[in-house]
């Protein structure tokens, strides 16, 4: 495209004009403090005296624009400046089309046929740094007779697009540069202030759509421009396509969620937008590749092999009609939609509806660091708010101590005839009895009445005094824990599975020793064995999953008989157990208690161990205190796709996001 003169020293982005060589003409000041309607055609401008021999007014016009379109109202405050050529007394025009003003961008369109004259904006004198770049403008050029020996005006440079930033109630002037003429008059007028619309956007599209697509989406300069863009009439362009996989949301603030994919064309731009006008990017975050669709489509330049999306739109709600919408310079248009169906706000039936989704093995734990995590983070949030509102049932079985030094706290989820095991050892330990409190945590509603009775007939039979609580909802294992130290009045906490038993008296003595003799050492806990003797826990490290991409918790010497550990304790060591862990009271409020944000449970004991780590306290397992755990005695990470699986890996993803100045990243090795 050609420059003549009249766009010379502007035409590259970013012009700020010199001050040696600025002539300013004030051609209009505005105080916006946002963008309204047009006035109402019989609304009078400024007078302005007309010039005998001045243009005509000349509606903008466009290739892109249609023919049923009505022309741009006239505004009589913006009618052209007209001066004269030097040494010929020829007269030109500076003419201001439109002025568009949205929060804080500018966009100034217009035209002249004054040759060296150099458009600009600027605020209370002081120029604005500005895009300017022309535009055709053959109807202009064609209302003009010159003479023979004129240049010839430029159809294709004639009109001017300036493009600028000010604050929203900054006042702001449009200014003119023409080295060695004086302007003929210096009047201030006010336009009207336009909202952006099709001819605007069609005239300027590519600009726009650069200015769109590096906005916020759902911003108030994206929206406005979002509202500029004329929709596609006819066949859309076959340059994108989409597809909804599953579009879902719940009835409160956790909202919905869409998968599926969309392939399109680098200058097509898409995005995701309900009919309520919530909208949300589909780039960043987690994208699936897609071989399929990539197969399908053969002809449609992708512009990433990750075709696959998924989107969280935090204000969705069941019924609302989510669309993937496309624009590029020929307009907008819908490529897919799908109205949300209703989702349970319950944490397990969404980890349930997440599971269902389609993905790669390998890729579940980066698709759950941007996708599930969140969303499951949304849905804990608003469950355990409510934790407060409710009553905690309290039952005591028999007389406890009255100041105890331990509280053992104890949850219980699923079953509880392990709890007459535990009781026949606890009641053979006579500095346990003296020194302790016995709280179980009924986590379980389906629990509760039976383990009134149950409860009753323990006490009958073994004489051990003990407290259970209901908090009157499934809390997890930390929110479990949590609601135990609550009511717990024990300086020190030993937080203990139901399935772990001790293999005699004067464990616990031990474990509080220690905390008592090394002041830097935040948790303990015993050394674990399995029923058949061979080692559970013996300290835990992370261990890098190189096929999962995941640091796993990882028990180095599981398996192994106790006599090959000849360490003496305590021992220090990167992470222990929760399955039996001693903490004081104090430390355990330093740290914010246990952490309620993993599902179902996974990592909670290491989120801990990390927690007390950033405090700047170790962590250890002791040797000399060895009891019996019967948990499963392995657990593979490979070989079956199910459920468990999926949620242990969305907690790991969590942890690793959480912990990641410590975990290392990519497999490197943890900081020390």
């Amino acid at each position: 495209m050609k420059a003549p003169d009249l766009f010379r020293g502007w035409k590259n982005r970013d012009t700020e004009h010199p001050p040696e060589s600025r002539h300013d003409l004030t051609l209009f000041q505005v105080e916006v403090t946002e963008t309204v309607p047009p006035p109402d055609a019989d609304e009078p401008g400024p007078e302005i005296e007309p010039e005998p021999q001045a243009a005509p007014e000349i509606p903008p016009a466009s290739e892109s624009q249609e023919a049923d379109e009505p022309p741009p109202r006239p505004d009589p405050a913006q009618a052209p400046l007209v001066f004269a050529l030097p040494d010929t007394g020829a007269l030109r025009h500076f003419k201001l089309d439109y002025f568009y003003r949205c929060d804080t961008l500018l966009v100034a369109v217009g035209w002249c046929t004054m040759p060296g004259l150099v458009p600009g904006l600027a605020s209370n004198g002081v120029a604005i740094r500005t895009e300017a770049f022309p535009m055709e403008r053959p109807d202009v050029v064609k209302s003009y007779a010159l003479a023979d020996d004129e240049e010839p005006l430029d159809p294709d440079t004639t009109g001017f697009v300036l493009i600028g930033r000010a604050g929203p109630d900054d006042p702001v002037e449009l200014t003119w540069t023409v080295p060695g003429m004086d302007p003929e008059r210096s009047d201030t007028l006010r336009p009207n202030k336009l909202p952006f619309n099709s001819f605007a956007f069609g005239v300027i599209a590519d600009r726009l759509l650069d200015i769109f697509t590096s906005e916020p989406p759902g911003s108030p300069i994206w929206k406005s421009l979002r509202a500029a863009i004329p929709p596609v009439r006819g066949a859309p362009p076959s340059r994108a396509r989409a597809h909804f996989d599953i579009a879902c949301a719940t009835a409160d603030e956790v909202g919905g969620m869409a998968s599926g994919w969309v392939l399109h064309a680098p200058d097509v731009h898409v995005w995701l937008e309900d009919d309520q006008g919530h909208v949300q990017t589909l780039h960043g975050g987690y994208r699936r590749y897609r071989l399929d669709v990539l197969t399908a489509f053969p002809d449609i330049p992708a512009t990433d092999a990750h075709v696959g999306f998924f989107a969280h739109l935090p204000e969705a709600r069941p019924g609302n009609v989510l669309a993937i919408w496309a624009v590029s310079q020929e307009g907008a248009w819908p490529l897919a939609r799908m109205a949300a169906s209703p989702l349970v706000s319950d944490v397990k039936e969404i980890c349930k509806r997440l599971a269902t989704i389609e993905t790669p093995m390998t890729d579940l734990v980066k698709r759950a660091e941007f996708f599930d995590v969140p969303i499951l983070s949304r849905a804990l949030a608003l469950q355990q708010a409510q934790w407060d509102r409710y009553d905690i049932l309290s039952v005591d079985q028999g007389e406890l101590p009255d100041a105890p030094l331990v509280s053992i706290i104890i949850p219980l989820y699923g079953r509880t005839d392990f709890v007459e095991h535990q009781l026949l050892e606890f009641i053979d330990d006579p500095w346990l009895r003296r020194n302790a409190e016995l709280i179980y945590v009924i986590d379980d509603p389906r629990l509760v009445e039976p383990f009134r009775s149950q409860a009753d007939e323990l006490f009958k039979i073994y004489g051990m005094p003990f407290r259970w609580i209901w908090g009157q909802v499934n809390r997890g294992f930390s929110g479990a824990n949590n609601l135990g130290a609550r009511v717990a009045r024990g300086d020190y906490m030993l937080f203990m599975n139901s399935d772990v038993f001790p293999a005699g008296p004067g464990w616990l003595q031990k474990l509080v020793r220690v905390l008592d003799d090394e002041p830097d050492i935040g948790a303990v806990g015993p050394r674990l064995v399995f029923a058949d003797g061979g080692i559970q826990h013996a300290g835990m490290v992370n261990r890098w999953h190189e096929h999962l991409g995941i640091w796993i918790n990882h028990h180095p010497r599981m398996g192994f008989d106790p006599a090959m550990d000849d360490n003496t304790g305590p021992v220090r060591t990167p992470l222990i157990t929760g399955a039996c862990v001693l903490i004081t009271r104090a430390t355990l409020d330093r740290i914010g208690g246990w952490d309620t944000g993993y599902v179902i449970g996974d990592y909670e004991d290491s989120d801990l161990c990390l927690a007390l780590r950033d405090a700047g306290l170790a962590v250890a397992y002791l040797p000399e205190a060895q009891l019996v755990h019967l948990e499963r005695q392995s657990f593979r990470l490979l070989g079956e796709d199910s459920f468990r699986l999926r949620v242990t890996l969305t907690n790991a993803a969590r942890h690793q996001v959480r912990w990641r100045k410590y975990l290392g990243a990519d497999g490197a090795a943890p900081q020390q």
